[in-house]
């Protein structure tokens, strides 16, 4: 058997859980779960960057496979690659920091319906 500290023992608060807790947590919790609509609007954005990996892989393998065929082409070392490269990492940045910003005006305009919902019904 392990003896702890009592120094560590006596440090520990237990966990309050929802039904030791008051009518304000009890009432977050509703909001929450109400703020998760159920008409598929919340996780539109949630799926739209669900491939974003496998589209990046394939924009940067597109541009490296023309540096590699500019390469063979005209018979140089990895230059081509390596320009491709980077251009196709620059094509998807850009490309991720424009769908960041749509994203963010579409659920900020989602928070603002439902804030006018909200005051509707108070």
């Amino acid at each position: 058997m392990f003896l702890y500290p009592a120094s560590l023992v006596t440090n520990i608060e237990p966990k309050r859980s929802l039904l030791s807790g008051g009518a304000a947590e009890r009432k977050w919790m509703a909001r929450k779960r109400k703020d998760q609509s159920t008409d598929g609007k919340f996780y539109r954005a949630a799926f739209e960057w669900m491939g974003i990996g496998f589209e990046f892989c394939m924009v940067i393998g597109v541009f490296v496979f023309a540096g590699y065929w500019l390469d063979k082409l005209e018979d140089s070392s990895p230059g081509w690659m390596i320009l491709g490269f980077f251009v196709g990492f620059g094509v998807m940045m850009y490309i991720m920091i424009k769908r960041a910003q749509r994203t963010e005006r579409e659920l900020d305009s989602l928070e603002e319906e439902q804030d006018q919902e909200d005051d509707e019904l108070q």
